[in-house]
């Protein structure tokens, strides 16, 4: 059976999945989110972004710590 990724991965840098969270908060265009967390673990990172003006949590994300794909 094959493994999940081919060959040896390489894991994503800390600023390559900071990136990739900067973009995705860019393509959502409310200018009322911001990045709350951003946190990495061993295969993945979590950002969850929030209301500038209310403070609530608006959506996390889980980045893929070696592709980048991004699920919401």
């Amino acid at each position: 059976m094959m493994g999940y990724y081919s060959g040896i991965p390489t894991p994503l840098s800390h600023d390559n999945a900071k990136v990739i969270a900067d973009r995705y908060l860019a393509s959502v265009n409310n200018p009322d989110l911001r990045i709350d967390e951003f946190e990495e673990y061993s295969h993945n990172f979590y950002v969850s972004l929030i209301e500038k003006s209310t403070g609530r949590g608006a959506i996390e994300i889980l980045i893929d710590g070696y592709s980048g794909n991004y699920q919401t």
